[in-house]
């Protein structure tokens, strides 16, 4: 069959972005045990008719775990995203991506009981972006906001208290420069939650609460001015505040290394 011929049968057996190879159709893949491979490239790339322009598909594994962990849901985390689909949670490691020959799918279809699409494809493409796009904090503010004890104590209070949140905007300035020991940096934090986690009112106390507690580690930390620390829903906020504002990932905030218990 011609590159062609190849093309036209990997449109026609379905491809596409959101797709999931079966695991056991790649068994040479050096991974650990998934659920199968789920395919990221872009659908036009997928089904592009040059092989030479479009060589190869990426992929990742797709792991089933038992529960997911608040922490590393809705892409809070860069390394590690855990998403609920076919009725159970999976989790995905950035560190695993890895290519195919986009040849190889014409030798098998789709797997027809899993697939991603709508609201978790587009939080999985934006998750991977996050690799190469998300801002860097002056060392300075890091090492001033996770030195111990505080950074222990923030572990501790994402641990118990961070699974509905949808993200952490700061705003922190200067966010550019690294200031010597005596001058604070600013900072406003607020802590996001979806609406329909919002309007719940138990949900909204234990979000309330983390701010709170947010607050107060920061209050103790010498070179930290928090001028505000809230919780709000995502229908608060507008596109003029995510001019102002970035994101925190909760990889820095509770899964470094120096701050395990």
């Amino acid at each position: 069959m011609g590159n062609d011929g190849l093309a036209h049968h990997i449109r026609e057996t379905g491809w596409r972005q959101g797709s999931v190879i079966p695991a056991d159709s790649l068994p040479d893949v050096p991974v650990r045990e998934c659920e199968g491979f789920l395919l990221i490239s872009q659908s036009c790339d997928v089904v592009h008719g040059d092989f030479k322009q479009e060589p190869v598909v990426e992929l990742l594994p797709l792991h089933r775990i038992p529960e997911s962990d608040g922490n590393r849901l809705y892409g809070k985390n860069p390394r590690v995203l855990h998403i609920e689909i076919d009725e159970g949670s999976v989790e995905l490691l950035a560190r695993e991506r890895f290519s195919i020959p986009r040849q190889v799918l014409a030798k098998f279809a789709p797997a027809t009981d899993l697939a991603v699409s709508g609201a978790e494809l587009r939080l999985i493409c934006e998750w991977l972006s996050k690799r190469y796009v998300r801002p860097a904090f002056p060392d300075a503010f890091n090492t001033r906001i996770l030195s111990n004890p505080q950074g222990r104590k923030i572990r501790r209070l994402f641990k118990h208290k961070g699974r509905h949140i949808e993200s952490i905007w700061v705003g922190c300035s200067p966010h550019d420069t690294e200031l010597p020991d005596g001058e604070p940096y600013k900072v406003v934090v607020w802590f996001l939650m979806r609406k329909k986690l919002h309007d719940d009112p138990e949900i909204q106390r234990h979000g309330v609460e983390l701010a709170e507690g947010f607050e107060e580690i920061l209050s103790e930390i010498d070179g930290i001015d928090c001028r505000d620390c809230s919780l709000k829903g995502e229908h608060q906020v507008t596109l003029d505040d995510a001019r102002i504002f970035v994101s925190w990932d909760f990889d820095d905030l509770t899964h470094r290394e120096e701050l395990k218990d």
